[in-house]
């Protein structure tokens, strides 16, 4: 018999008791938590559960929740509105859409905020709000608390100015040892809990997702497309290697972030005051080295469509790294070779991977919802387009709301309605880029799909955390052989392992911290000891 959280302002019937999420309100009740828990597990409810204890402990206190897009601050929104008993009047989402003077009176009538970090940032800097009697400051997807992001000055700012400051970092994916460790310092974080698939209080809730990798071998007419980039490209790192901006001119050992790291090294010493010869080649060297790193990268993972555009892109540009490119020798050729593929249909043998992938998937199931991941937004466009033409493929792309030349973004709207649209079933396939990677609650999907391999670890997580939520699902993983989606693969793999390890360490730490800063019984891990 399933058994449900009792508490005056939780709904009768909302929220099943589990063992972890009572371990972890003990745990972060009263010292400042980076909580890592797998996508699916209820971080929100997590959230809830400190709230009402917090709100018990401090009446007159406020809890704020912060979330980086609004999408995901409606989320949050309305999973509070469902399942707690507080007057919806009392529960507000706040927007840059509304005068900051509107924003204050909200601010003042509410007691659970719901809001933007760059928000709340600009009205602390305005002195419209204040969050000193703010008993619970949420930060979700808290691996974004690195930099000049907003969350660090918020934090920074709550710390300072709070009577009874308590922050909860929620997170599926931290990152590497360098993030972790800025998101622990910029958080003033104490206490870090951990629970992955493994875990023995958490192992119960936890569905069998299968994973598949599928290794595609690119066509010969790509390969020697990919050669005549790679030749020129030698060329321009044999130039940089001249003045020993790069070591190698080995393209196994030199990506495009690598190249982008060196544009930096050099902007920098033209801005110290460096004008001679050897800066001034170098800038225009290194920008053709990024544009051609970029074409193979495009090649590889993504096909023909998205090379041919960025192709166009360069044409209408003025750069001189686009004018060398376009008016190459070599260049030429290979839009040649590309127009001609292209008006033969032929494209990157993924699209017809993905076709059979999908057509098996709903030939299993009939009642499928499938997302498929891509990283950019020219190939969704494509795939959506060659989708739309297969029986019983219901295709809709959803991205950011970014607009961007020649490609309009989906305002907040227009995103909610296509995700309602995929529950219902309208659409059954939703291509995306990163937007849909990130906390949304899209619902239940029996398939994802990884078009392209991402080398971060945490977006890696993040996708295949949209299947397996509530029953088994599957990842399929469409990877170019011996290009740079397999090496961005094996790449994420590695990273995950390491952050891993990382973080069990953190972890023994954080006990020790945490065992001089408080005197929580190891007893009081259930949920009526805080109600």
């Amino acid at each position: 018999m399933e058994k449900y959280v009792k508490h005056p302002l939780i709904k009768d019937r909302k929220i099943q008791r589990r063992i972890y999420q009572e371990t972890l309100l003990a745990s972060c009740a009263n010292n400042n938590s980076l909580i890592i828990l797998p996508t699916g597990l209820g971080k929100t409810i997590i959230a809830v559960l400190l709230s009402v204890y917090r709100l018990k402990k401090f009446p007159n206190s406020k809890i704020v929740f912060l979330a980086p897009t609004k999408p995901l601050v409606e989320q949050h929104y309305q999973t509070y509105k469902k399942v707690l008993t507080v007057k919806e009047s009392l529960l507000t989402i706040l927007t840059g859409s509304y005068s900051p003077e509107k924003r204050k009176s909200l601010w003042e009538k509410s007691k659970i905020i719901f809001i933007t970090p760059q928000t709340l940032q600009n009205d602390l800097i305005n002195n419209k709000v204040s969050i000193s009697s703010t008993s619970l400051m949420i930060f979700d997807e808290a691996h974004r608390a690195i930099g000049n992001y907003a969350y660090t000055f918020l934090a920074n700012k709550y710390m300072e100015v709070a009577d009874n400051p308590l922050i909860a970092a929620l997170t599926a994916s931290p990152g590497n040892e360098e993030k972790i460790k800025d998101v622990i310092e910029n958080l003033f974080i104490e206490n870090i809990e951990i629970r992955d698939e493994k875990s023995k209080d958490v192992s119960p809730y936890i569905q069998d997702i299968k994973i598949e990798r599928k290794f595609i071998d690119l066509p010969e007419e790509f390969k020697q497309i990919k050669l005549m980039i790679e030749k020129k490209l030698k060329y321009y790192l044999k130039e940089l290697k001249k003045y020993q901006f790069v070591i190698t001119i080995n393209l196994k050992e030199i990506n495009k972030k690598d190249l982008l790291t060196v544009q930096n090294r050099i902007q920098a010493k033209i801005k110290s005051g460096e004008k001679n010869t050897e800066i001034f080649e170098s800038v225009k060297n290194i920008a053709v080295a990024v544009k051609l790193s970029h074409m193979l990268e495009l090649l590889e993972t993504q096909g023909l469509t998205s090379l041919n555009e960025y192709f166009k892109k360069m044409k209408a540009g003025r750069k001189k790294s686009d004018l060398v490119i376009v008016n190459d020798e070599q260049m030429e050729k290979i839009e040649k070779i590309m127009q001609d593929l292209i008006s033969k249909n032929i494209d990157h043998p993924k699209i017809e991977a993905l076709k059979q992938t999908l057509t098996e998937q709903l030939h299993e199931n009939e009642k499928s919802r499938i997302i498929v991941f891509i990283h950019y937004r020219v190939s969704a466009q494509k795939v959506v387009e060659v989708l739309t033409d297969l029986d019983k493929i219901y295709p809709i792309k959803f991205i950011g709301q970014q607009s961007k030349r020649g490609d309009k973004g989906l305002s907040q709207k227009e995103q909610i309605s296509i995700l309602q649209k995929f529950r219902d079933g309208e659409y059954n396939v939703l291509v995306a880029t990163s937007v849909a990677e990130e906390g949304l609650d899209i619902s239940e999907c029996d398939l994802v799909v990884f078009y392209d391999a991402v080398p971060s670890s945490v977006r890696a997580i993040q996708r295949r955390g949209r299947t397996g939520r509530k029953s088994p699902g599957k990842v399929i993983m469409l990877i170019a052989k011996g290009t740079r989606d397999e090496g961005y693969y094996w790449a994420s793999i590695s990273k995950e392992r390491k952050m891993k390890r990382m973080l069990q360490e953190l972890q023994k730490i954080s006990v020790d911290i945490k065992d001089k800063k408080t005197k929580i019984s190891s007893k009081q891990t259930k949920i009526d000891k805080f109600f």
